[in-house]
């Protein structure tokens, strides 16, 4: 192991923060050392590679495509992306491969370190979630099952859901009827205390309205010009699901 692949130190105050995988294919730029600091365990590597870790920050666009799987399963590492100038996939893009963020690569540590803390707790309520036992909502002839993050279709196929669109259909799920602001959206998947830094809260809608789509459930989630967006359907919750 080099001594750029070195897991860096980890201060006692930090020991359960979280294990971050570091990606960097150019030099190092100091990042792994901040978060470091704050109290992650952070491995660096200068390509993608198995680790037991909970979020992935990676420079690496050109491997994208064929880890978009990993943010599938529930239990894999979360993943933000740092793209860089020349990338050939703009930030859209790369946001619809199922990516659970996506940051230029000028972010600053700080705001990193504010996007990686949104994300982990985010990741902690839906484990905790789906700990609480096996849980459903039912609606427009689809069923979500809170417990494997897994959306059916009407037929019993199994429509995948990232993370991201998982806790964004479940908030809205939570609150049919009601017209959500972009805000709220932001602070019902990740947390009263998140900075709203993402403004891509209609690519996560457009991901998700995709995915209903493919569940045979069009145009269940309603634009509101000016206001927000609206589930416009009747959501059952059965008792002992």
């Amino acid at each position: 192991m080099t001594p750029h692949e070195a897991p860096h130190p980890t201060p006692p105050r930090g020991a359960d923060a979280g294990r971050l995988l570091l990606v960097e294919t150019a030099a190092p730029s100091g990042l792994a050392d901040y978060l470091a600091g704050k109290g992650y365990r952070v491995e660096t590597a200068p390509r993608w590679r198995a680790s037991a870790c909970d979020l992935v920050i990676s420079d690496s666009v050109a491997e994208l495509e064929g880890r978009a799987g990993w943010c599938v399963h529930p239990d894999g590492p979360a993943v933000i992306v740092r793209r860089p100038p020349d990338a050939a996939l703009s930030r859209v893009e790369v946001l619809e491969l199922g990516f659970d963020d996506c940051v230029e690569e000028t972010c600053t540590p700080r705001e990193m370190l504010a996007r990686v803390r949104a994300i982990l707790r985010r990741r902690a309520r839906s484990r905790a979630a789906r700990a609480q036992g096996a849980r459903r909502y039912l609606f427009a002839g689809c069923r979500l099952e809170v417990a494997s993050q897994t959306l059916f279709d009407a037929r019993g196929r199994r429509i995948l859901l990232t993370s991201g669109q998982f806790v964004l259909l479940r908030a809205f799920l939570e609150h049919p009827g009601a017209v959500l602001t972009r805000d709220e959206l932001v602070r019902l998947t990740q947390g009263e205390e998140a900075q709203v830094f993402d403004r891509a809260v209609d690519v996560h809608v457009s991901r998700l309205r995709q995915r209903l789509l493919d569940a045979g459930a069009a145009d269940v989630i309603r634009t509101l010009r000016g206001s927000g967006y609206m589930l416009d359907a009747q959501v059952e919750r059965p008792l002992g699901g």
